[in-house]
């Protein structure tokens, strides 16, 4: 896991620890790289928004529009979890998330561009969801002997 700095809050800091221990152990890995290479280069600290969403909150988020994925749709709702969603926490904006400014999506650009070999960018959807990012379809194999959807699919944490 990246080192979190002191401008981050407590129930950021707790919120981003408890999605980033849903995300599968491969995303973990991919998420801490990326960050840690594009650290040096940016201001700001990689929040995670989410990583796992069980069935009320992935429909919750569906019904309101705010996701286009409902229950079993999304790589989110694999436990754990095959996608994430990250926005840039700015140093120098830590009482506001910066959702739109060019920054943020210079950012997210860059997140991608570093980690594609790897990960989708939701950048690149129908629907533009710019802050997702999920497992490449060819990485779901190797992630398990099992056939994928006997062994993460719809499970919740336990």
């Amino acid at each position: 896991m990246i080192s979190i700095p002191d401008y981050v809050t407590p129930g950021v800091r707790a919120r981003h620890s408890k999605s980033y221990e849903t995300l599968h152990p491969y995303l973990q890995l991919v998420f801490s790289h990326t960050a840690s290479f594009l650290a040096p280069h940016y201001a700001c600290f990689p929040y995670l928004l989410f990583g796992h969403r069980g069935r009320t909150l992935q429909e919750e988020l569906y019904a309101e529009g705010k996701s286009l994925a409902n229950w079993g749709q999304s790589y989110h709702n694999f436990y754990p979890s095959l996608a994430f969603d990250v926005i840039p926490f700015w140093a120098d904006s830590v009482d506001k998330i910066e959702w739109g400014s060019e920054r943020t999506f210079d950012y997210l650009q860059q997140f991608h561009e570093h980690s594609k070999n790897y990960l989708t960018w939701g950048g690149h959807f129908k629907g533009k969801d710019y802050l997702h990012f999920q497992i490449n379809s060819e990485h779901l194999t190797p992630l398990s002997d099992a056939p994928l959807n006997d062994y993460t699919l719809y499970s919740e944490p336990k």
